[in-house]
């Protein structure tokens, strides 16, 4: 559960972030999104969206780890804007968070 990933000897404890806590409290369902917030890459932050899926043994309901992944919410703008051009000149395509109702991505 945790590990040396960053090289400055801190240890990283995923158990204790959101994302992971938001899949163990939905097993046996598919992909959860988790809240919206700034994550350090190379090329400088970016706000992304964490995917999260509870992996479970086949046969079994106990939780066997979690598969994650961040998504840029750049990315999301881009794929919004491809589909809206792919479709009438005047479609406008937004992804709203459900909870808060902030505006997470759009096609403008």
């Amino acid at each position: 559960a945790a590990g040396n990933l960053n090289g400055t000897g801190a240890l990283y404890n995923a158990t204790i972030r959101s994302w992971y806590k938001t899949a163990v409290q939905n097993p046996g369902t598919t992909v959860t999104f988790g809240s919206v917030y700034f994550a350090l890459y190379p090329t400088g932050p970016a706000m992304v969206v964490p995917a999260v899926y509870p992996v479970t043994r086949s046969g079994s309901s106990a939780l066997s780890c979690v598969a994650a992944t961040n998504v840029m919410l750049q990315s999301l703008d881009d794929f919004l804007k491809t589909i809206a051009a792919s479709l009438l000149s005047e479609t406008v395509l937004f992804l709203v968070e459900r909870k808060s109702g902030a505006l997470l991505a759009s096609s403008i």
